[in-house]
């Protein structure tokens, strides 16, 4: 059985515990608004956020009290705390950029795969376009495997069963 660090529950505890402050809070005084980074920090961690996070960021009113958030946030990722950088976060927001360079938003599946697992170490070519729309609502071009292409046949070595010629995603 493993063991947990106390040095990583220390800052989970402590952003649990400005949750519950910030729960226990009367809301006598309307929040403010997110400005654009705060905006686009959310945006950047909305697969690593969750649910319970999003509501404290969100229920948060000061501008310090947000930033607290932010660097707590990435302080209980951090997954080699006793050095002075947070590779964890370094690596996130670099494939944030990578993401944005390639597909324009974070809201393509294309974007979630490159942010889940980085960057691919290799790229096969579209030879059977097929156009989709995509959950953004951006159509996209996606290639269909043939039936008829058999990961037991010699065709799933790249060639055509039986004609010795290259064989494509459709099988053609």
């Amino acid at each position: 059985m493993r063991k947990i660090s106390t040095a990583k529950l220390t800052p989970l505890v402590a952003l649990v515990a400005l949750a519950a402050l910030a729960a226990s809070e009367p809301a006598t005084e309307p929040q403010s608004p997110l400005g654009p980074r705060h905006e686009r920090w959310l945006e950047d961690v909305e697969l690593l956020l969750s649910e319970a996070e999003r509501e404290v960021f969100l229920s948060l009113r000061e501008e310090y009290q947000r930033e607290d958030f932010i660097r707590r946030f990435w302080r209980v990722r951090d997954l080699y705390p006793q050095t002075a950088r947070n590779e964890f976060r370094e690596a996130w927001e670099e494939r944030v950029r990578r993401a944005r360079e390639l597909y324009g938003n974070l809201g393509s599946e294309q974007a979630e795969m490159l942010l889940h697992f980085g960057e691919p170490t290799r790229r096969l070519p579209l030879t059977c376009p097929v156009t989709r729309a995509s959950r953004s609502g951006t159509t996209t071009r996606a290639a269909i495997a043939s039936p008829a292409i058999s990961p037991w046949s010699s065709s799933a070595a790249g060639v055509r069963a039986g004609s010795g010629a290259p064989a494509t995603a459709c099988g053609s």
